[in-house]
């Protein structure tokens, strides 16, 4: 399809908007003019990350870089939400988003992109104020001065990154849509408190876990990265060492966990694949640039598509952990006994993950090609299993397995 005019798109998106606002089916012809839309930002963004990316790795080494054209699920779902939205003037069709370990990055790095970048908008949750359900980033939306499309940089530190893709996962898992202003009483009310995470009281943790177990959270999570941990690593297995560009993710079906990813190393196959995909509608996918990938920095940028793991665990550990110390304080036994009976059933649940991670290095174990790699999945799975001992010994049977397990981790 060749270059369309401006008119002729908000014409066809004023069309489209109609016809979701009736949840009418729409075009092949018409998705197809959305599809064109989209990549006509790919020569710009691609040609803009490259500054980005100095511009965040001059801020912190340790940032994560990385870019994507909007999904069309959620260009159409945005333009249907949003009363006034129209398809040509939706500010974030192309985007970049900068992940930062400190602050002080991120507010380095927003002063360096309003020197180069013209500034059309800002919108700035962190520094002022996060918004109503939490979420805490800083968007800026600019324009190369000498491009003429205008996209999104959007910068969060990697706590406000984490809470953002809870929220993301919890929506996959549960089948809701919290990010697109979902009310759930518990899950926002949830969410909303693990914004506030370094100011959390014991009471507001305990909530926490309350809420947790009423909706059998770390259950759910449990089970989908269980499924998940060791596919989307042999995924990787087969991608990291071939230096493609840009990868493309998929989830097949959520309750059965089926993940994979797709490395090219051009943007026109990988967009068509894409595109390809969007048109099955039992495929879920996303297509990105990261700056130099590896599995950590995916699995963090993208959690929501590797679904292989999520810091909230550590944190319940340490919730749970807190919660048991003060009922022994307060020599609350049933209360003891209720919580400690949860922290017993989900540590089994996070030893059987364990378990799955190791079995599957052990199949790796002896290749050299895959060496590299297989000592950092060991060191990420042995760090994981002292910060659950350090934490769950002294709350345990002394008398366990479970226990002994944990003594010589933690000795």
């Amino acid at each position: 399809m060749g270059e369309l005019s401006k008119s002729k798109i908000r014409r066809i998106g004023e069309n489209i908007k109609k016809k979701l606002n009736k949840n009418l089916h729409i075009d092949k012809e018409e998705l197809d003019v959305v599809q064109n839309y989209r990549v006509s930002f790919r020569e710009e963004l691609s040609y803009n990350f490259k500054i980005i990316q100095d511009i965040a790795i001059n801020a912190g080494s340790d940032s994560i870089c990385s870019y994507r054209l909007k999904r069309i699920e959620s260009i159409l779902s945005k333009l249907k939400r949003e009363k006034t939205m129209k398809l040509t003037t939706m500010g974030d069709i192309a985007g970049c988003r900068i992940i930062v370990y400190r602050e002080i990055a991120l507010k380095h790095a927003v002063e360096q992109l309003k020197k180069i970048f013209d500034v059309k908008k800002v919108k700035d949750y962190y520094f002022k104020e996060s918004k109503h359900d939490g979420y805490k980033g800083y968007h800026l939306y600019v324009k190369n001065r000498r491009g003429s499309k205008i996209f999104e940089i959007q910068l969060r530190t990697i706590q406000a990154h984490r809470w953002a893709s809870l929220v993301e996962i919890i929506d996959n898992i549960f089948n809701k849509k919290i990010k697109e202003g979902q009310k759930t009483k518990d899950f926002n009310k949830f969410l909303k408190l693990l914004s506030r995470k370094n100011e959390l009281t014991l009471k507001e943790k305990k909530q926490i876990i309350d809420i947790d177990i009423k909706n059998s959270l770390i259950k759910h999570l449990s089970k989908t990265f269980i499924k998940n941990n060791t596919l989307i690593r042999k995924e990787w297995m087969k991608l990291f060492r071939d230096n493609y560009q840009f990868y493309l993710f998929k989830i097949l079906e959520y309750d059965d966990a089926k993940i994979q990813v797709e490395g090219y190393k051009d943007v026109k196959s990988a967009e068509n694949r894409y595109y390809k995909y969007y048109q099955d509608q039992s495929i879920n996918s996303v297509l990105v640039k990261i700056t130099k990938p590896s599995f950590k920095k995916i699995s963090t940028a993208y959690a929501s598509y590797t679904l292989s793991g999520h810091e909230y665990m550590d944190d319940w550990f340490l919730y749970m952990s807190e919660i048991l110390n003060d009922a022994k304080l307060l020599k609350d036994k049933k209360e003891f006994e209720y919580y400690q009976n949860t922290l017993v059933e989900n540590l089994d649940v996070q030893l059987e993950l364990i378990e799955n991670e190791l079995d599957q290095i052990l199949v790796y174990k002896n290749d050299v090609y895959f060496e590299e790699e297989i000592e950092k999945w060991y060191l990420d799975v042995k760090k994981k299993i002292e910060n659950i001992a350090t934490i769950s010994y002294n709350n345990v049977d002394k008398e366990s397995k479970l226990a002994k397990f944990f003594k010589y981790f933690i000795s």
